[in-house]
């Protein structure tokens, strides 16, 4: 996949990114399901969308897999050392998933940007939740990656 900029905005800054690696693994495809469906109570008179969201115990496993892969074939494409990232945002909603690809990418652990145990859990947000307690512009070379359903993962890389 040819190298592209984009910018996308924080809360606070515009950050541009300039390769991207997306990448789908329809064989975990059965790990996170997610639904949203209207529910009216009875005697309310007005309802609202609930969001169910189903995580697979083998998920985080499997996440960290395919990111691992995704952010690796990224790597090559960019001809970036993974070993001297600045930083690492990762998110996938379930605890310990930032960690564990650091682990297996060989980065190191003090260059994790993970989201608090509170939020562990988030998932459409978690991206941006996770780059409002970081000072992204304080990077030379960033990698932000995201696993969420379908096993869907996709991989930017930060360079200012």
């Amino acid at each position: 996949m040819p190298s592209c900029s984009r910018a996308t905005t924080t809360g606070r800054a515009l950050v541009i990114v300039s390769a991207f690696k997306f990448k789908t693994f329809p064989e975990y495809g059965e790990h996170f399901h997610s639904d949203v469906a209207w529910h009216e109570p009875p005697g309310k008179g007005h309802g609202q969308n609930i969001l169910t969201v189903e995580i697979d115990e083998r998920y985080r496993t499997d996440a960290v897999k395919c990111a691992e892969s995704t952010v690796r074939e990224l790597a090559t494409e960019e001809e970036l050392d993974l070993a001297n990232l600045d930083m690492l945002i990762a998110t996938a909603s379930v605890r310990g998933f930032a960690s564990a690809l650091a682990q297996s990418l060989g980065t190191k652990a003090a260059r994790i940007v993970a989201l608090p145990d509170g939020l562990a859990h988030a998932h459409t947000a978690a991206l941006a939740i996770a780059l409002e307690s970081v000072q992204l512009a304080d990077s030379r070379t960033a990698v932000l990656v995201c696993a969420g359903a379908g096993m869907t993962v996709v991989a930017a890389l930060y360079r200012p």
